[in-house]
């Protein structure tokens, strides 16, 4: 570890002090680095620590009952929009769709039958043989048999509907997840757990939590419309489970208006296109979002003390050390900060030490006592 300047004129007071046996301490005069301040560019990448999901997470759930006949899928499989995932026992549904067809001929012939009937009573009624009511009766009835007609022809398509539900077809392009039933077992539309799921991750969701703190700078520097804010946000890393950065970068797309009062926080959702489909839903990861800061001041830390959680430099005015509280962010090299509030360019403050500069001290020659 390298020491600074000043200590290691500590050092060197120390070992004066101590060589001088038991004469008088002496009186080290001590000076303090300064440096000025100026407007920079900064980037600071923000990580943060995210889940995440396919842009489609769709449960598989069967719409009919009926024994599992034949699974036509692996789990991990890569499938198409359409294709065959399930096949259910279609014995009883067959069989209802051919009593729907037979209930269609059926509802055929007696539509034939009324309309002989009617044509019968149209031709005694113009003879004056039947009255008016009895011509009526029969137009009703054929009325009535074509409306059974229609519920054939109804009960054929529901038929049809249900056969079809016997096969289970991907709703659209993905991989297949976890396949919960096996071959034989009897499923239904109450099961308790889906079939499968079928990720569409041909882009990835990855969802992350940004503090009110740091959303708030946000809106400081970009406004409070969030569809302006985010066209203005930068793209942003992802960093795979394996610590590796993802190939390609995504973009925020959505910011959630409510702040969670447990956490303190927002949901952000960003987006990764996923050509190779690497990334994976349910998996873990982190982000980098990027914040760029334009005539931003830093300094090191080592110019700042704390007290009690809040933040402060030594300001140099008139040649005396003043103390001033400031807002800071780190800058995650260990080294440096930018400051969001409390200093301003052409300042000057103590750069190193500033923990051991006392209020109103003359800061080019401070002396310190050493016992």
């Amino acid at each position: 570890m390298k020491l600074t300047r000043l200590s290691l004129y500590l050092v060197a007071a120390a070992a004066i002090a101590s060589s001088c046996g038991n004469e008088e301490p002496a009186k080290i005069e001590i000076n303090y680095p300064v440096m000025t301040i100026k407007d920079t560019t900064v980037v600071i990448p923000t990580t943060i620590n995210a889940t995440l999901t396919g842009r489609q997470d769709i449960a598989i759930i069967p719409q009919v009952s009926g024994f599992l006949e034949e699974l036509c899928v692996k789990e991990g499989e890569k499938v198409k929009k359409g294709q065959l995932l399930f096949v259910l026992d279609q014995t009883k549904l067959k069989a209802a769709l051919d009593v729907a067809y037979s209930n269609v001929e059926a509802a055929k012939a007696s539509v034939a039958t009324e309309e002989l009937n009617v044509k019968s009573r149209k031709q005694l009624f113009e003879e004056d043989i039947i009255s008016e009511y009895e011509l009526k009766m029969a137009e009703n009835k054929l009325l009535a048999a074509k409306a059974s007609l229609e519920q054939a022809y109804a009960q054929v398509t529901t038929a049809k509907t249900d056969l079809s539900f016997s096969e289970l077809r991907a709703p659209s392009d993905g991989v297949v997840g976890s396949i919960t039933y096996r071959q034989g077992a009897l499923v239904s539309p109450s099961i308790e757990k889906p079939m499968t799921y079928v990720s569409d991750n041909s882009q990835m969701y990855a969802y992350f939590a940004m503090t009110e703190a740091k959303l708030l700078s946000f809106y400081e520097m970009f406004g409070t419309d969030n569809d302006h804010l985010i066209s203005l946000l930068p793209p942003i890393e992802l960093l795979m489970a394996n610590g590796k950065k993802y190939e390609l970068q995504g973009k925020v797309e959505s910011i959630s208006g409510v702040i969670d009062p447990l956490t303190g926080t927002t949901s952000v959702r960003s987006v990764f296109d996923n050509p190779d489909r690497i990334l994976r839903s349910g998996g873990a990861c982190r982000v980098q979002l990027p914040v760029t800061y334009d005539n931003a001041v830093v300094i090191p830390l080592s110019a700042t003390y704390d007290i009690q959680n809040k933040h402060f430099v030594y300001t140099i005015v008139d040649g005396k050390a003043k103390a001033r509280e400031v807002t800071i962010e780190n800058l995650g090299d260990g080294r440096n900060c930018v400051v969001h509030s409390g200093l301003k360019a052409g300042e000057r403050i103590v750069s190193d030490g500033a923990g051991l500069v006392k209020e109103g001290e003359q800061i080019d020659q401070v002396s310190i006592d050493l016992n």
